[in-house]
């Protein structure tokens, strides 16, 4: 390849190519490129497979360039038509970026370069970065790919000279990284624009996040990180081999105290098997998070995982994200202000599966808010909280499963939801809450919710009535429990404004609601007597199959 001819680029002279070089090669290889590096604003490789000795070291002002890139990661073969340099498994750090002088306010830049290892390094647990950016200023990196890493690429303000803020990043793509895809630490203004971290077939290996945010400790007052971090268009997936997080905040301790402004947009997820966002370690809180328009897709991980006592939320945003979960894990002490889902679709949400004295997958405390708007499940939405914490729902759509709302003995977290109803044949006419004996010729029931108030509309024609056992006739199956703590003066009642083949009433018939056998799904009916409201019990319907009884009316009560 015949590259132009320039003052300021330069081909490092001397390289020495082919398989297997010997040590003499890759050292006189990496002394070639390093040396060019401190002459030459710009260096070109060539479309080889150039093995180094040592890191390569790219100063303040001066880019590193490829010939040809192909993302491909083929283990068995780094020449695969691209510029790759290999570095042996043991090397702390392949590529480095680093800028200790602040006042030198100059771009970095590396493009069209395969990064590798001969094998993974030989100690996982030992530090080991393909691309280490650690300080400097607009750094810039352009269709570059890492393999074989510990961490694929590190960005890390040099906090001691306040040098390092803002790196443009124009596809990315990464493959067999044990620890971490992306490591930021401590970094400010990060841009990422295209590309895939892990790849698909063999090769890639255990991982245990795609994005680790850490640091943050720094002078009050400097551009301290991490904070301003935009990912767009970007592809999260090893086929092969799972990563335990996505997005995974561990030990920040910048002087804020919190992480904050996260962007990610048209981002493709899979194969997560802990969690797509996680804190660990000492994580404060975590501000200003938005996910928009993603797939976020493994019914093995939860949503969004935070220990008890460590991060708090803070307008976090998901909005038209098509997410598979198994569930969350927010049962912190923390206070949750405005976690806000927008047209999003969950499948299998699990979102509070609690049952009397277990604890809550969405467990919210500490005046916590939880919004969700125009968005779809498919599957139950279950809710558990304490009094103090609200969780709103406005135009829910179900393609399976419906609310699941437990007395509020046993639900303490105060609901509203809007500009959501059905139809539903399931109400119907019962005693002591068994329904056998009645034979319905219809039923039918239009519900409508309002706030923290549910509407219905009922019809319902029986052609026969048990004669045992005896007692108070009721409607049941509501669509959710009503208040069983209402103020202390119950949840709400209703009318029956038709009545046919009725008979013994004292009075036009009311409606309370009525627990039986502890559910607070039903509603009895009742009639005036000169002693008080007296049940309408099975002798007072009177149906036959020429002359069904007809009960038709409206109730409503809150929940």
């Amino acid at each position: 390849m015949a590259f132009p001819e320039d003052a300021g680029i330069t081909v490092p002279s001397g390289l020495i190519f082919g398989p297997g070089a010997d040590g003499t090669a890759r050292a006189a290889n990496t002394a070639a490129i390093n040396t060019a590096l401190q002459a030459y604003p710009v260096v070109l490789l060539p479309a080889q497979t150039i093995y180094c000795s040592g890191a390569i070291e790219i100063p303040y002002g001066v880019e590193l360039r490829g010939a040809t890139f192909n993302p491909s990661y083929v283990p068995a073969n780094t020449d695969f038509y691209r510029t790759t340099l290999v570095f042996p498994a043991t090397l702390s750090s392949c590529v480095v970026i680093k800028q200790t002088d602040p006042i030198q306010n100059t771009p970095l830049a590396i493009s069209n370069i395969h990064i590798s290892r001969e094998a993974m390094p030989i100690s996982p647990t030992t530090e080991a970065y393909g691309i280490d950016i650690e300080g400097g200023y607009n750094v810039r990196i352009e269709n570059v790919m890492v393999s074989r890493q510990y961490v694929g690429y590190r960005f890390k303000t040099n906090i001691e000279d306040s040098a390092g803020i803002s790196a443009k990043i124009t596809g990315i793509y990464s493959a067999a990284i044990s620890k971490a895809h992306i490591l930021i630490d401590s970094w400010p203004e990060l841009y990422i624009t295209g590309g895939r971290l892990g790849q698909s077939g063999p090769g890639d290996v255990a991982c245990t996040s795609f994005i680790r945010v850490t640091g943050g400790s720094g002078p009050e007052g400097g551009a301290q990180g991490p904070n301003t971090i935009f990912i767009n268009q970007v592809q999260f997936n090893q086929s092969d081999a799972s990563v335990t997080n996505w997005l995974e905040f561990n030990n920040l301790v910048n002087v804020f105290a919190n992480a904050r402004l996260f962007k990610f947009e048209e981002c493709y997820i899979e194969n997560i098997t802990g969690s797509f966002i996680a804190a660990t370690g000492s994580t404060p809180s975590i501000a200003d998070l938005t996910v928009n328009n993603c797939s976020m897709l493994d019914q093995r991980a939860k949503l969004m995982s935070l220990p008890k006592a460590t991060a708090a939320l803070d307008n976090v945003t998901f909005s038209s994200c098509g997410i598979a979960c198994s569930g969350f894990t927010l049962n912190q002490d923390k206070t949750i202000t405005n976690l806000i889902f927008s047209s999003c679709y969950i499948t299998v949400p699990l979102i509070s599966p609690t049952v009397a004295g277990t604890a809550a997958d969405l467990n919210l405390r500490n005046h916590s808010t939880v919004r969700f708007s125009d968005t779809s499940f498919g599957g139950n939405v279950y809710i558990a909280g304490d009094l103090t914490s609200v969780l709103q729902f406005s135009n829910p759509i179900f393609t399976a499963g419906s609310f699941q709302l437990r007395p509020r003995a046993d639900r303490k977290l105060i609901t509203f939801i809007s500009n959501f109803g059905a139809e539903t044949d399931a109400i119907g006419l019962s005693i002591n809450g068994n329904s056998t004996g009645f034979i319905h010729s219809f039923k039918t029931a239009a519900w409508q919710f309002s706030g923290n108030k549910v509407e219905i509309d009922f019809r319902i024609g029986i052609t026969a009535r048990p004669t045992s056992p005896t007692g108070q006739v009721a409607i049941g199956k509501l669509p959710v429990p009503f208040d069983l703590d209402h103020y202390g003066q119950g949840a709400g009642g209703g009318i029956v404004t038709l009545m046919d083949n009725v008979t013994g009433l004292t009075s036009p018939m009311v409606l309370s609601p009525t627990v039986i056998g502890g559910d607070a799904l039903y509603m009895g009916l009742w009639m005036s007597s000169s002693t008080g409201l007296a049940p309408v019990t099975n002798a007072n319907l009177n149906p036959s199959t020429a002359n069904p009884t007809r009960l038709f009316g409206t109730l409503s009560y809150t929940f």
